[in-house]
């Protein structure tokens, strides 16, 4: 089989999704760059990437449970009542490296109760999920209520919040994109990683499709040209 030219595997580049979104971000900063005062200066970028910074390491292992052909929307409960757990066990007066480690280990235990659900039960991820969402949700209200916990020790801070690469980039940034490489390599770009559910084998949430839409009907034998025999001949 030849191999395709270049130009075909540029132009199929440039068809996917994901390139039209990297396109659309770009477009979208040059108009604001070009539009707001103040937007292209290097502060503002340090802190739209350390913003980012939550959102893409949430997102990374969303992005793995997608792959699977399952879902899970209580990412962003989780996080908070996580987040809330933190605070109160530090106004509480806990050391901060127990603090860590207690709400690394309260994020796993709340994820394996999604697992335990989804894979144990056989219960649709999108409807326990939801269910997760609200009820985290509501347990980081019991927990921290309406204040807000900032007063972390200052050498925490400056590491989450400081700059690397010559004070371009913020260094919690690095860990995301470190991460982000780290679990693309075995992705969709024909790596080791799991194959998209295909369309006789929708996720557990996704409604059943019909066999007869993929599935390719076998060729019609072609007719003979000998007359069928007689049901009397010998």
């Amino acid at each position: 089989m030849p191999a395709e030219p270049p130009s075909g595997r540029a132009a199929a580049v440039l068809r996917r999704w994901d390139s039209a979104l990297i396109a659309t971000l770009l477009l979208v900063t040059l108009a604001a760059a070009l539009a707001v005062d103040g937007f292209a200066t290097g502060r503002n970028a340090q802190f739209l990437l350390l913003d980012a910074v939550a959102i893409g390491l949430v997102a990374l292992p969303v992005t793995l449970i997608v792959v699977t052909g399952e879902i899970d929307l209580s990412v962003a409960s989780t996080l908070g009542l996580c987040s809330a757990v933190m605070g109160q066990l530090w106004v509480s007066g806990w050391p901060l490296e127990l603090v860590v480690l207690t709400a690394v280990a309260l994020g796993a235990l709340l994820g394996a109760v999604n697992g335990l659900f989804v894979t144990g039960f056989g219960l649709p991820a999108l409807a326990v999920t939801i269910g997760t969402l609200a009820a985290y949700r509501g347990l980081a209200f019991v927990v921290l209520g309406d204040r807000a916990v900032a007063d972390f020790p200052r050498a925490w801070t400056d590491a989450v919040g400081g700059t690397a690469l010559a004070g371009a980039v913020p260094a919690a940034m690095l860990v995301t994109a470190v991460a982000a490489a780290g679990g693309g390599g075995g992705g969709g770009g024909g790596g080791g990683g799991p194959a998209a559910p295909s369309c006789c084998t929708p996720p557990r949430w996704a409604a059943p499709c019909s066999p007869s839409a993929t599935t390719p009907r076998p060729p019609a034998s072609p007719a003979s040209p000998w007359p069928a025999p007689s049901s009397g001949s010998s």
